[in-house]
């Protein structure tokens, strides 16, 4: 139990909100927890069995915090419908008043079955996920794909526009997922095949605008061989991969990971310094919120650090379930992003907890909460 949930038992508590799920009520208690109010969630065990025992779960705060978490939850209401849905028109007119300059929303889309339980929101299908991506607002999703071949670019394309919204990245995971491949492989050969599917992949995203991104494609924690030559190869790889995607005028995307996907690289620092010493200036950093809890000593500062070199983020949790339902602080990373004038975009790789729709929701409403100016 937290400080903040051992004193409030100990405390009057008064409602300032209900919500028919554990889901939506955390949302709400991280907001405020963020805006400096102590808050808790009450009532989850009944309203985990509202089929047979309808309930709601309480959001609940000291007594005399009481009045300014209603004033920041009817704030934050007037830009939602309680569904994380496309506000009307006149919301949206107020909502694009209030949002900062820049940041967009972005959904993650799988299409690996052997990655299923994996870090990915929705999973039911390419068309169905689209459609309801734009649903709830999303201005793109970020597609993991068993190999480029498996895509049919033209059609999704269209399926894209027709929906309203762009295609944001391709995941290259599948690459090591799937089929075995890394880019820092001692064998050539195998190490040829890695980089012919990161090229695939750039081949495949560029005609519609959007980036592919190494992640554990790079070599895991566990890859042969020294380090300083496996670094070798994944630099010789980036510099392919950045050359290949500025034939599209869009950036190759490297992710960081946590010390226990990769030794290659872990942190923002490390980041930059391999991006620096490149040739090519086409690559670009993922900062993963996830791999950040684990290795920074501050995110914030380190989105800081990374500046100019930040050019995709994953917007997630601690735990890597949705914005919300961790223990990260949100606020200084937000203003690290605004800091650093970061325009890109915030794409949900989380667990589809406590499924893929209400995952979706959340990660919208938390969007919406966050990116608002002045927020």
């Amino acid at each position: 139990m937290s400080n903040d949930e051992q004193d409030l038992k100990q405390a009057k508590l008064v409602t300032v909100a209900q919500r028919p799920t554990e889901v939506a009520a955390s949302i709400l208690v991280s907001v405020l927890r963020d805006e400096g109010i102590k808050a808790v969630a009450t009532g989850g065990f009944t309203a985990g069995f509202r089929a047979e025992a309808p309930g709601m779960v309480s959001v609940q705060t000291f007594e005399a915090d009481a009045q300014r978490a209603k004033q920041i939850i009817a704030e934050l209401r007037q830009h939602d419908d309680g569904e994380g849905r496309r506000p009307d028109n006149q919301v949206v007119g107020q909502r694009m008043e209030r949002t900062s300059v820049g940041m967009k929303s972005c959904i993650t889309i799988s299409l690996v079955e052997e990655a299923r339980g994996g870090p990915f929101v929705l999973w039911d299908g390419l068309d169905k996920s689209i459609d309801f991506a734009a649903e709830l607002g999303y201005d793109a999703v970020e597609i993991f794909a068993p190999a480029p071949e498996s895509l049919d670019i033209d059609a999704i394309g269209k399926r894209l526009d027709s929906a309203g919204i762009r295609l944001a990245a391709l995941g290259t995971g599948a690459g090591w997922v799937k089929h075995r491949l890394q880019l820092a492989d001692a064998d050539p050969a195998n190490r040829d095949r890695a980089r012919a599917f990161v090229r695939g992949t750039i081949n495949a995203a560029g005609p519609l605008g959007a980036s592919a991104i190494i992640g554990s494609m790079q070599g895991p924690s566990g890859h042969t061989g020294d380090a300083e030559t496996a670094r070798g190869y994944l630099c010789e790889a980036l510099e392919d991969g950045g050359e290949q995607a500025a034939r599209y005028d869009v950036p190759l995307i490297y992710e960081p990971l946590n010390r226990y996907e990769t030794r290659q690289c872990c942190t923002v620092a490390d980041g930059v310094k391999i991006l620096e010493s490149l040739s090519t200036d086409n690559v670009r950093l993922l900062c993963d919120l996830f791999h950040m809890n684990i290795e920074e000593t501050s995110v914030a500062d380190a989105l800081v650090q990374g500046g100019k070199w930040v050019g995709h983020i994953h917007f997630v949790d601690s735990n890597r379930r949705p914005v919300g339902l961790g223990h990260l602080q949100f606020g200084p990373i937000i203003d690290a992003l605004r800091r650093i004038n970061y325009a890109g975009y915030l794409c949900a790789e989380a667990f589809p907890y406590p499924n893929p729709r209400e995952a979706a929701r959340q990660t919208m409403r938390a969007f919406r909460y966050w990116t608002r100016s002045g927020s």
